[in-house]
């Protein structure tokens, strides 16, 4: 029972509670689709390899080798 006071009255609440909640609805689960894969409940993506990389190119490298050579002369 909780009483609340408001100015001078008092008002009570009788509260009830459940003795046992109910179980949670079953999830229900679909098959993966062909070509895909799922990465958490109910997400799927393709199944394909990713992009590009971001490995250093010969470009990158010629450039690091130009800058550090830069840098050692000053």
């Amino acid at each position: 029972m909780i009483t609340a006071y408001r100015g001078a009255t008092v008002t009570r609440f009788k509260i009830t509670l459940p003795a046992q909640r109910q179980p949670a609805q079953q999830s229900v689960t679909r098959p993966t689709p062909q070509g895909h894969i799922q990465i958490a409940p109910g997400i799927f993506v393709p199944d394909v390899p990713a992009g590009g990389s971001n490995a250093a190119s010969d470009d990158d490298i010629i450039c690091m080798k130009a800058m550090d050579e830069f840098e050692n002369t000053g």
